[in-house]
C-alpha cells in the first residue's frame, strides 16, 4: 500500500515525466487530460490481483513511473547495442506513459470497482472487479480512443507501441509480431519495460510480503468403529459368526 504522501510523491514524477519529455503543445493537452480525471486516476489500482501487480490505490501511477523508468534505461541498452534507433525518447516516453491510460475507464465509467463480492475478495484475492457498465475495449483501444477524443496527436510509432505492448500474452498482437516484422523496436522495448516492471513489483509486493500466519488445523474427530465390525467382534454375538470372518 502508498501512503497519501507517497501517491503525491508518484503523481510529481509522473507530472515530470510528461513536461520533461514531451513537447509542447501535447504536453499540455496531455496533462490537461490527466489533470481532469486526476482524482480517479491518483487512486487507481494497477490491477484486481495483487497476484498481478500494485492492486492497491496508487498502484496505476506507480506503475506507470516504473515503465517509463525501465523504458528509458532498455532504450540505453539499446543504443550502445549499436542498432538503428528509429524512434525519438519523446515517443518512447509518451508511448509509456499512456500505455495502460485504458485502465481508468472512459470518459463516462470507471474501469475498477470495488469488487462486490467478499467470498472472491478472501478466497481469490480479487479485490476489484470490472465494471459491467463500462463498455468493453481492450485496455490499449480504450487509451487509444481517450487520446483522441482529447485531441492528443499519436505517432504511429506511439500508436503501434501502446497497441501491442502487452506482447504475445494478447492473440490479438500475433499479426503485429509474428506475421509481420516491425520496423521499429520502440514496441519491444514498451513491452519489455512493462513485463519488468510488473514482475519486479510482484516480486517486492507478493513474494517477498510478510505471509499471514497459519492456522492450527482442526484436530479430526477420532474415529470409531463402525457397529457391524462391533457386531462381529462382540462375545456376546454368534460365535459361528465370528469364527466365519477368523477364518477368511
Amino acid at each position: 500500500m502508498l501512503t497519501l504522501d507517497q501517491i503525491n510523491a508518484e503523481w510529481l514524477q509522473f507530472e515530470f515525466y510528461i513536461k520533461h519529455y514531451i513537447k509542447e503543445p501535447r504536453s499540455n493537452k496531455l496533462w490537461a487530460l490527466y489533470l481532469q480525471y486526476m482524482d480517479r486516476i491518483k487512486t487507481l489500482p494497477a490491477a484486481s490481483n495483487p497476484k498481478h501487480h500494485s492492486a492497491f490505490p496508487g498502484g496505476h501511477i506507480y506503475h506507470t513511473n516504473n515503465v517509463v523508468k525501465n523504458a528509458l534505461a532498455l532504450h540505453d541498452v539499446w543504443v550502445n547495442s549499436g542498432v538503428n534507433v528509429n524512434y525519438t525518447v519523446e515517443e518512447l516516453v509518451f508511448a509509456a506513459v499512456n500505455h495502460d491510460l485504458g485502465k481508468m475507464g472512459d470518459h463516462e465509467q470507471v474501469n475498477y470497482i470495488d469488487n462486490p463480492s467478499q467470498w472472491h475478495k478472501e478466497n481469490l484475492g480479487n479485490l476489484y472487479a470490472y465494471n459491467p457498465e463500462l463498455e468493453y475495449m481492450s485496455v490499449p483501444d480504450r487509451g487509444l480512443f481517450m487520446l483522441q477524443l482529447h485531441n492528443i496527436p499519436v505517432s504511429r510509432n506511439e500508436y503501434i507501441a501502446i497497441k501491442v505492448h502487452d506482447g504475445l500474452y494478447a492473440d490479438a498482437n500475433k499479426a503485429y509480431l509474428m506475421d509481420h516484422k516491425l520496423q521499429c523496436a520502440m514496441p519491444f522495448i514498451l513491452h519489455q519495460a512493462d513485463l519488468m516492471a510488473a514482475r519486479i513489483e510482484f516480486e517486492q509486493q507478493y513474494l517477498l510480503a510478510p505471509k499471514p500466519e497459519k492456522k492450527e488445523p482442526i484436530q479430526q474427530r477420532k474415529q470409531t468403529k463402525p457397529k457391524a465390525f462391533e457386531l462381529v467382534n462382540n462375545s456376546d454375538k454368534s460365535s459361528g459368526l465370528v469364527n466365519a470372518f477368523d477364518n477368511l
